[in-house]
């Protein structure tokens, strides 16, 4: 079967989480699932895309098997879920395929502001993309390659209410290692920006298993008034710059000259209390992501590292030391990957290097069973709390005449 559509009443959800799983809490809440090519025989809801989205089947990680993968580069093509339901929806994205590899996936739900995804380092299972109203879900591929598209899944949401996050709310959040040393840093690089009032700095980022290598510059402030300016270079030379005033987003292409302003994404801040990760009544990983209100989305791989400190949920971590990096007090932990990023990322093991005092990463090193470098994230520059010039947040665009205006409508 190419895709299913089916909902989980409250009634039925509670029922299982009750009776079948111990130190479960229900909360009353309906989920709607749809796969990519979803088969017309099924319950109301539609595909759409453009550009080469390539059809494939015999993928086990995926739902049903199959999915679509988007392998053309320079492009921003996208692919949509349409659910015809109103009201506001949580949605997530279904990651678990060792091909889905873009570091930097566009998600929208409904007509929410932007959520960047990185498909490359998200562990194994369901994603949250974004809260909006309307129950559509879009991905586009950010002018990047190796775009997934797998299921997706949206729950009806009150906006304020964390628990929408799981249609129940367990009593144990699975995110934190056991050991509380581990779980102390994890907690920290979960919630990144409530330890500081600003940041900014550079890092080098690479990967090899989808040939990321990128420089980024990055200045953020966060607490009542976030915004940020950041500035990325790919190892061709090209720049991209994303500046956000913390309401609106504007990027732009120097290479195209062509820019696109959309507005920012919805920052819920009850995210923080939990769950982070949980299994859903199929058993299933579900991992719950904060959006950074400063959408300093690119940066988010140093300044707000969430999907590394998912990676520590695994058991075979340890905290291994106390250095100075940076002028700063570090963290040391040190692990092994589970089996699913071990194949996706060509990597047996990683060392990790993070401010103790926020959760920060400074420095991030990966390595297959040879001991050879299978990724890396170096923090070259880092200053915390000693302000920042917030006129470089600004969104306006009068000064971008000549430019090519891509801005979505995505209706």
């Amino acid at each position: 079967m190419k895709s299913f559509f089916k909902k989980i009443t409250a009634g039925l959800a509670s029922a299982f989480l009750l009776f079948g799983v111990m130190g479960i809490q229900t909360a009353f809440a309906a989920s709607y699932y749809c796969d990519n090519d979803r088969d017309p025989n099924m319950y109301s809801c539609t595909n759409s895309l453009s550009g080469s989205w390539a059809y494939r089947s015999g993928q086990s990680g995926d739902q049903h098997g199959d999915d679509r993968l988007h392998s053309t580069t320079n492009v921003d093509n996208y692919y949509r879920w349409n659910f015809n339901r109103s009201g506001t929806f949580n949605g997530y994205a279904y990651l678990n395929n060792w091909d889905f590899t873009n570091p930097a996936a566009d998600y929208y739900v409904g007509n929410s502001g932007k959520r960047s995804v990185n498909q490359n380092t998200a562990p194994a299972g369901w994603s949250y993309v974004g809260t909006g109203s309307g129950a559509d879900v879009w991905v586009f591929t950010n002018w990047r390659t190796k775009t997934g598209a797998d299921m997706v899944r949206v729950d009806t949401s009150s906006l304020s209410q964390s628990e929408n996050h799981s249609g129940s709310k367990p009593t144990v959040d699975l995110a934190y290692h056991q050991d509380p040393k581990v779980a102390a840093i994890q907690k920290k690089m979960l919630n990144a920006v409530d330890y500081y009032k600003d940041i900014q700095g550079s890092f080098h980022i690479a990967f090899t298993n989808n040939q990321q290598n990128e420089q980024v510059e990055f200045m953020i402030a966060e607490g009542t008034s976030p915004g940020s300016s950041i500035k990325v270079t790919g190892k061709n030379g090209t720049v991209r710059e994303m500046k956000s005033d913390g309401k609106s987003l504007l990027e732009l292409n120097h290479q195209t000259r062509a820019y696109q302003k959309s507005k920012a994404a919805y920052a819920d801040p009850d995210i923080a209390n939990g769950p982070r990760y949980y299994k859903d009544e199929a058993g299933r990983s579900v991992y719950v992501t904060r959006q950074d209100p400063a959408q300093a989305h690119a940066a988010n791989e140093v300044t707000l590292p969430q999907h590394y400190a998912f990676w520590l949920s695994n058991p075979n971590n340890k905290v291994t030391g106390h250095e100075k990096l940076l002028n700063r007090d570090v963290t040391v932990v040190e692990g092994t990957h589970d089996a699913y990023l071990a194949k996706k990322l060509k990597a047996k093991s990683y060392k990790m290097w993070v401010d103790t005092n926020t959760g920060v990463l400074l420095k991030l090193e990966g390595k297959d069973a040879n001991g050879k470098e299978a990724y890396h994230i170096m923090t070259t520059q880092i200053r915390i709390n000693q302000g920042v010039d917030q006129s470089k947040f600004s969104t306006s665009d009068h000064l971008l005449k000549g430019w090519k205006n891509l801005s979505l409508n995505r209706q």
